[in-house]
């Protein structure tokens, strides 16, 4: 594979010695040399080292920044250098960086940007040193370091920041390219919080959308071995979570219909509303809370009455409002209910829920969902109408679902802290 090389360029006396040596070592194919307007001369004094021992100097570039001692420029002109290398058709692995010479900023500018960018190994000239401190001539000696576990620390820090803002995929796009360079066994060896956190991304990821089989298959991975990594607050609620997925894909799978529609399908629900609040998606509250209301009416006739609304039996029905809802009827005879009649069936069975449905409390809301463009049109679901809707669907989960609070913490996602080192 072709290879590339940045390299800082600074003022120091006979600095071409230890520059010639690395490039020697290296042998890249294009180089880019990072100067200042003093330091460009020493290009020239390179190329006579170079030639001295029979070496060519690289076809070479250089990016001159104007100040030696500011970290910035040294970081954005590594960078530019970094790129013009990719530009040649250079994967970041193949790039060196080399910062034998050069100002102390120049240094830690370079080097922040080799790792941001996930440069594949880092050199360093050392050797004899006479009494100013100078490495002397024909005594150096190449330091090379891959810089993965420093890389794997910023990542670490840049994925946790992005689950914790629910950017599982984001997550996985940080992470992935950096655990496919290794053997699976040797990344858990290696990086075993980023393999876990790259397992809780792709798990919880499925988990937000509801594939709950997905989150079930991934959170396999997550294990109290696994999760060690973690502080105890953290682990104690991965894996929570994680039997809670559990359960709810074993009973999203069972045959029975009161086990599917489950008190923990409403609280799921209600609690991924209440994540979308708090990212300001108020459309997408708004259309989970609408459904939770219609699978509050459904459950309470399910469990209660034994009355599936997808096939309701004209026996279930009070004999003296039989009349109103066989009008329903399709024409394979079948009868279907939608909330507001799943309300008014329960209403007519002399449900309390059914009751507080009809005072209204609910209306404002409703009439704002579908007049939204995720209803029937054209406008938005501001935050207050979320929040309104939130507020006046609370009130009829907790009375299907009592004990409410302990169930949302089961169901309610994880803020990542750094694991201590």
């Amino acid at each position: 594979m072709p290879r590339g090389m940045v390299v800082t360029v600074g003022l120091g006396r006979e600095v071409e010695h230890g520059i010639a040596f690395a490039l020697a070592q290296g042998r890249p194919e294009f180089v880019v040399f990072v100067v200042t307007p003093k330091s460009r001369a020493k290009l020239e004094a390179i190329h006579n080292v170079l030639a001295k021992k029979g070496e060519a100097l690289p076809d070479h570039a250089v990016v001159e920044l104007a100040d030696e001692n500011d970290v910035e420029q040294a970081y954005r002109a590594t960078r530019q250098a970094l790129a013009q290398l990719r530009q040649r058709g250079l994967p970041a692995e193949a790039i060196a960086l080399d910062y034998t010479s050069g100002s102390k900023p120049m240094a830690a500018g370079a080097l922040y940007a080799a790792l941001l960018e996930g440069c594949g190994t880092i050199s360093y000239i050392t050797g004899e040193r006479d009494p100013s401190g100078r490495v002397i001539s024909n005594t150096e000696r190449l330091w090379l370091a891959k810089p993965v576990h420093l890389l794997a620390e910023l990542l670490l820090q840049r994925g946790i920041q992005l689950f914790n803002l629910r950017q599982f995929r984001a997550v996985q796009n940080l992470l992935g390219p950096f655990l496919k360079e290794f053997p699976a066994e040797h990344a858990q060896g290696l990086f075993p919080t980023l393999v876990c956190l790259n397992a809780l991304a792709q798990a919880y990821e499925a988990w937000d959308a509801f594939d709950h089989a997905k989150a079930r298959e991934r959170f396999c991975h997550v294990n109290r071995k696994t999760v060690q990594v973690w502080p105890e607050k953290v682990r104690e609620n991965l894996l929570r979570n994680k039997g809670w997925v559990c359960r709810l894909s074993e009973r999203l799978t069972s045959a029975e219909d009161k086990e599917k529609l489950c008190p923990e399908l409403l609280v799921d629900l209600w609690a991924n509303a209440l994540r979308r609040l708090q990212e300001g998606r108020f459309l997408d509250a708004v259309a989970r809370l609408y459904r939770l209301v219609e699978l509050i009416a459904q459950f309470r006739l399910l469990h209660r009455y034994g009355i599936n609304t997808n096939r309701v039996e004209l026996a279930q029905l009070p004999t003296s409002n039989r009349a109103y809802y066989e009008r329903f009827l399709n024409d394979r005879g079948e009868l279907k209910l939608g909330a507001h009649n799943a309300y008014k069936l329960l209403a007519d069975l002399g449900d309390t829920l059914g009751h507080e449905y009809f005072k209204g409390h609910l209306d404002h809301a409703l009439s704002a969902r579908n007049n939204s463009v995720i209803g029937h049109g054209l406008n938005t679901a501001t935050e207050e109408v979320a929040r309104q809707l939130c507020a006046a669907v609370e009130p009829f989960l907790r009375s299907v679902v009592p004990d409410l609070e302990e169930k949302v913490a089961m169901a309610s996602f994880p803020v990542l802290e750094a694991p201590k080192t």
